[in-house]
């Protein structure tokens, strides 16, 4: 008699959070929704329930095969494989589940990451992680939600986002990301258009003023200013320059930098300690922080205070 040997059924490889899994309770221990989605609409995930004896999961699974994968989709999928450790009454959806593991204690779960991770892929999943837990992420890791949801014109990300880019941050590979203040502006002023509040008064602040200033510098201002300052460094205290109708914003106002500077530098020269310390309190008195000089004006004058303070201790 002939004896037909019988096929070995073969076996469904099943890979959830970057693990590939044998058992339902080592799935149980790496869920990740985003990986399980392709499983259950190509019906891989509830052939390999079937392989284990799991009928009733792998039907309810096999149900979803036409479900749109939303948050509330995906909670009913965590839902089906964790409903025994659901112990907490109000775990009703995919951010009160967020929440609790979060106050547990279970960040460090490998389910409770994945879940963050899906969350953030989600434009109302970011929106709720960035209004409770901004702090717990990086500037990088926010960048890279913002840049992604950027068609969402939301104007809470626009104006964190161009904070970033006034700023500058470590991205979230490590490398850095220089000030872009063009880049800034825009986005604030866009977050402001959509009626951002925090936009709005950030636009009409001077630190806003004095780096618009800054971001219009082109090759040319630049080109003028370095010629001023070269000029500058070599008439020293007789340093002379007008004002003309050619002048560009910012070549003003380097210009009238560098005649209050040499004014007090002439000062000191010519004239005594008392004379240079009544001309600092003057300038001082009319600090401006609209000025987009102002950190260089403010250093210099404390810089005149403090040398002479020094000098009057020195002689008492």
């Amino acid at each position: 008699m002939r004896i037909i040997a019988k096929a070995k059924p073969i076996r469904i490889r099943i890979k959830s959070g970057g693990e590939e899994h044998f058992s339902l309770d080592s799935l149980r221990q790496n869920l990740n929704v985003q990986d399980l989605w392709p499983l259950i609409k190509d019906k891989r995930l509830s052939r390999w329930l079937m392989q284990l004896g799991e009928t009733e999961l792998a039907h309810s699974v096999e149900s979803l095969i036409n479900e749109e994968p939303d948050e509330h989709a995906s909670f009913y999928v965590l839902k089906l494989f964790l409903k025994e450790r659901f112990d907490n009454s109000q775990i009703h959806n995919i951010y009160s589940l967020f929440e609790y593991w979060h106050d547990c204690e279970k960040r460090t779960s490998k389910n409770y990451d994945s879940l963050c991770k899906y969350l953030l892929s989600q434009y109302e999943g970011a929106k709720f992680i960035f209004k409770q837990y901004a702090e717990e992420f990086s500037d990088g890791e926010w960048w890279d939600v913002f840049c992604k949801f950027k068609k969402e014109e939301d104007p809470e990300f626009l104006f964190e986002q161009g904070k970033l880019a006034f700023e500058g941050f470590t991205k979230s590979d490590g490398s850095n990301f220089d000030k872009d203040l063009v880049h800034g502006i825009e986005l604030i002023e866009k977050a402001a258009e959509l009626h951002n509040q925090k936009a709005v008064d950030f636009v009409n602040s001077n630190t806003f003023g004095a780096a618009r200033k800054r971001a219009m510098l082109t090759p040319k201002v630049k080109e003028k200013i370095d010629n001023l300052i070269c000029r500058w460094k070599n008439d020293k205290i007789g340093f002379i320059t007008k004002k003309t109708a050619y002048d560009e914003d910012f070549v003003r106002d380097v210009k009238k930098l560098l005649q209050d500077f040499t004014s007090l530098w002439r000062t000191s020269v010519m004239f005594d300690r008392k004379a240079t310390i009544a001309e600092a309190e003057a300038k001082y008195d009319d600090l401006d922080e609209s000025d987009v000089f102002f950190k260089e004006r403010k250093f210099v004058l404390d810089l005149v205070r403090y040398s002479y303070s020094k000098e009057s201790t020195y002689f008492l």
